[in-house]
Formats: C-alpha cells, structure tokens, sequence
C-alpha cells in the first residue's frame, strides 16, 4: 500500500447533486441569493480552504442529467413538507408536524425554511441558467437536463482556473472509498487507489444506492455512514410504480386522471374505518399489466412501508399488529376518478346519463323505484321527459334505491369513463373468482356477495343487497343491478389491494437511509463532530415534481454554509 496522506479542510464523497451543490456553495458563495449572509466569506474573514470532491463514477452530476427524461425539472415553486411523505409518515402512522419527534422535525423544517422554491430560482439566475415553470415545476428554459449540468460545472471549473474565491477544490473520479475511521478528532479514509486522506470535515454525500436485494453496496455512502455508528431507516424503492394483487390487465395502457390514495388499515376492516392516509396525489394515472404507474402513483410509493424482497416488494410486513403470525394490516390504493365532483353529484351525473341514453329497461326502473318507494317525483304524463325525470331525481337522497341493469349502467357510465374502463369495473363488480376450498359450502348469489371485496377492496357489508334490490332483481329475471349509490361510491373509492412496489431497477430514487433525529438542523451528526450528511443519503424523498432536486439544494448549501462560516473563521460557534 503506498503511504500517501492527503490533508483537506473539508472531504465531500459523492459528486451528485447533494455533494456538487456542498462544495460549489464553499468555493463560489457568490452564487448564493441576495439575502444570505455576505460577512461570511469577506476578504477579512475568509482565509483559503482546501476541499476534495470524491466521485465514484467518471463525471460529475450524471444522474442530473438524465432527470426528467432529459428535461431536468430542478425544483418546484410549490414546496411544502407535505410533499415529503418519509418524515410526515412516523413508524407508519400520518401525523400533524406539531406531533412529530422535534429531533425528527426540526431538520427538514428548518431546511426547507432555509433554502425556499425562489432561492432556487436566484441561485440559477445567478449561475446564468433562464429557467421556466410549468404548473410550477421548474425546468431550464432549454428543456435539457444538460444546460444544468454545463452551467454548474462552468461555475465550478471557472473558480478554480481564476482563484477569486481562495478556495481550491480537487476531483477525484472513477474513485471509491474503501473505509472510513473516525478517532474523535480527525477522518481517515482510504480510497480506491490506495491513498489515504485525512480531514476534519467529512461530507457524505453518496446517495443511497442499494443492491436489488434492497441492501447497500459495500464502500456505499450508507456503508461508511454504519460504520461510523450511525442509524439506518431500511432502504425502499421510491418513485416506483405501485404492484397491485388483482391489476387491471385488460385496460393495461389506458390512461385517467383521478386522485390516488395510499391507505393504511386493518385487515378485519377493510372499508378503511380505521385507516391511515398515508398520501395522497392526483393527475393522470397509467393502468398496467402489474399494477399502476403515473406521477401521482409514484409519489404515493414513498409513503409506503419497508419491502421484503426484490421483485415483488410486500408492504403489508409490519411487524405490529399480528395475529396468530399473520399480519393483520394492510395497505391499499384507493383511486377517485372524479375528485372535483361529491358523490351526490356523481350520483345525479350517472341518473341523468341512463336517463338518456339508456334503453326501455331504465322506464321499469324508474317506475318500480315509484312503486316501492311511494315517491311521484315523475310527472304522470306521458309526455314527461327524461331530463324531467333526472331533474326530480337529482333532488332526491334515494339514490341506494334506484339499480341499473349492464346496460343501464354502461349507459350512465357513457361520456364519464372509457369504455373500456367501465366495462372492466363491471366485470370486478359481477364477476368473481371460483370459491375456495374453504367455501365449498357457499354457491350462487351468496357466494358472490361474500368475494365481492376480494377485487374491490371494499368492506364485504357493503354489497348485501337490500330487499328493494332483491325484489327488482327478481322482477327482472335476476339480471345482476347496482344501485346508484353503490356505483358512485365504487367511483370515488375504487379501492385496490395493493402486493407491493416494482423493484430498485424500476425506481427513480430511494426511500429510507439516515434516520434524522441524527442530525442537527446544519445536517452536522449530534454524535461525531464534524461529519455531515446532506441529500439522498438522509431519510428523506419527496414526491415527482421537482422536490427531491430542491432537497438536495436545500441540504447542500445548508450544509455549505455552515461549514464556510465554521472554517473561515476558525472557531465559530457551530449551528444548533
């Protein structure tokens, strides 16, 4: 082994976004927006550092620049701690910010106050990047991820060719570290090329890469992070499209827009009583031939719970809650395909389309429904029309009394939903799978009732018929009906039982990595001065849109910062 020993103010590993956004912060804080403090790096203060970017690959930044499908969305104008779901989820229960452990809460808040959606803007302004907003993503006004990168690295390079700053920065490409050592006042690390470097300053920065089986590479970010003692939140696939038990593979590549909801509840109760809305996202949802896919489905995968395996990875594994070793909760999708419209509304919208477009049979329905309920809510006259009949209808709350037959139903469901679609959601309705051993005894209509939920997800009670229902039923040869309310309801809450995620390989980034009650609130450790760790690494993940880019913003120059100030001024009282 050759005996090299490299000193540095400052060791940053990982060259991404996180890393690249740490060291840039230290060797150009003129970049920074108006309003950061500039008596942190005056002439009289600052004296020259020496920093080193270790990278494993062979550039900098090359994930940047393959985000966004090439486009690069770099933030969002629209940010919140709700559009992380990692810290507003805690040991698998949603909780308000005010309940969450301060430890857990303060770092990310203070974050996100920090380093805003137009501190963005102003940092890019200020490196020369024209940027555009689209429904508040913000991209380059090239639409390529590479004007990102050239203009971050030219601001890089620049300062090291000029020297304005003082600071100088190595690079270490195509270099790993191979371990880490801590002895209470230095880090020792020794690289992939056998060299050995010492620092005061460690920055962890490597992101949270992980082996399809779900654990970390050895020399990872994470690695050096637990041998160093800290803690981990079990790496999960994150931005990764959902796995449902029963997809909907007859509309694989239909496209809808709806809300999407991930739920978490006990088994025994599967309406969801006793759920948890672990997130929510709405826009435009992709049926596939596994599962769902879309923004709003992969923003909802990071608030799922840890996985079990590679391929399909479980969510229902928590250890709480279980019964004779069967685990007792569960995590659903629930999909509203009209999250603008109440379900009353919904419910006039569908009466109104059978009425028009539906054949004779709808007539014995309204007219059975008269009958029965002792309502004159249709004038008598046969030249009442049908948009009389739905105005009448449209005031009334009976909407659990009022079925449509197949066609009926296709013809409300005409002009809302694709056809394709609506018939798929009949099929789930009417159709169920042969019994189980188990169920031998059951047969017919009973039989159908009991395994209704098993495709749905909704509480088995919920489709006994009522005798109105049975009755019409009967009046009509026993033609299977819905009713109204029951069809609305199916609408706004088609609940789907959920097996999983697709694995790492299908994942835009990770959930999981450094718990943060770690870490103070300039993402230095509680317990090992001097060490960082910003970004990917730390266990948060935003949703699609931009948020996880601004993460990794926030957390750099955070950390940046803090670390200008500490060094250019030698023994400044650190940030709490």
């Amino acid at each position: 082994m050759k005996d090299m020993k490299l000193k540095f103010d400052v060791v940053i590993v990982g060259g991404g976004a996180a890393g690249f956004t740490t060291a840039l912060s230290i060797i150009r804080p003129d970049l920074w927006p108006a309003h950061f403090p500039r008596s942190v790096y005056s002439s009289n203060n600052l004296r020259p550092l020496r920093i080193l970017l270790i990278e494993a690959q062979s550039d900098l930044l090359r994930k940047l620049a393959a985000t966004g499908n090439g486009r690069c969305n770099l933030g969002n104008l629209h940010v919140t701690a709700a559009d992380y779901p990692t810290f507003t989820v805690v040991d698998g229960c949603k909780v308000d910010g005010c309940k969450l452990d301060d430890l857990t809460k303060d770092l990310p808040v203070q974050a996100l106050n920090f380093w805003s959606p137009r501190d963005t803007v102003n940092w890019f302004l200020n490196m020369g990047l024209a940027l555009t907003a689209e429904e508040g993503r913000l991209y380059p006004y090239t639409k390529r991820a590479a004007s990102v990168r050239d203009v971050m690295l030219n601001c890089f390079w620049s300062s090291q060719r000029d020297n304005t700053w003082q600071n100088t920065c190595e690079v270490y490409c195509d270099t790993a570290v191979k371990s880490v050592s801590y002895d209470g006042n230095k880090f020792k690390l020794l690289l992939s090329s056998d060299r050995c470097v010492i620092t005061d300053k460690l920055v962890l920065a490597a992101g949270g890469e992980v082996q399809p089986s779900g654990k970390h590479f050895a020399g990872s970010g994470l690695a050096l992070a637990e041998s160093l003692g800290l803690v981990l939140d079990q790496p999960r696939p994150a931005l990764v499209p959902l796995q449902l038990k029963h997809p909907l593979k007859r509309v694989a590549g239909l496209r809808c827009h709806g809300k999407l909801t991930v739920r978490r509840l006990n088994r025994t109760d599967i309406a969801g009583a006793d759920g948890i809305d672990l997130f929510s996202d709405q826009g435009e949802i992709l049926f596939t031939d596994y599962g769902l896919s879309g923004i709003p489905a992969l923003s909802c995968a990071a608030a799922l719970g840890v996985p079990a395996g590679p391929e399909s990875v479980t969510v229902a594994s928590d250890s709480v809650g279980k019964k004779g070793g069967k685990s007792l909760l569960e995590e659903v999708a629930i999909l509203d395909f009209f999250p603008e419209w109440s379900e009353m509304k919904l419910s006039a919208q569908l009466v109104y389309n059978a009425s028009v477009h539906a054949k004779s049979t709808f007539s014995a329905d309204v007219d059975y429904y008269q009958a029965n309920c002792q309502t004159d809510y249709r004038s008598k006259e046969s030249s009442a029309s049908r948009a009389d009949i739905k105005q009448r209808l449209s005031e009334l709350s009976h909407y659990d009394q009022i079925y449509f037959t197949e066609n009926e139903y296709q013809a409300a469901c005409s002009g809302l939903l694709d056809l394709n679609l609506s018939k798929e959601i009949w099929y789930r309705l009417n159709n169920f799978a042969k019994p189980k051993s188990s169920d031998k005894h059951l047969t017919g209509q009973n039989y159908q009732y009991k395994h209704r939920g098993d495709f749905c997800g909704v509480a088995v009670e919920n489709y006994k018929p009522s005798t109105l229902g049975r009755e019409y039923r009967q009046s009509i040869g026993g033609e299977p009906v819905i009713s109204v309310a029951e069809l609305s309801s199916t609408l706004k809450h088609f609940v789907m039982m959920l097996a999983g995620t697709k694995d790492y390989s299908n994942a835009q980034t990770n959930a999981g990595g450094l718990k943060l009650k770690q870490f103070k609130t300039n993402f230095e450790a509680r317990n090992i001065p001097g060490l960082y760790a910003v970004g990917e690494i730390l266990s948060v993940t935003g949703v699609c849109g931009g948020y996880n880019l601004h993460w990794a913003w926030a957390s750099g120059s955070r950390a940046g910062l803090d670390l200008l100030r500490r060094l250019s001024e030698g023994n400044a009282r650190s940030i709490t």
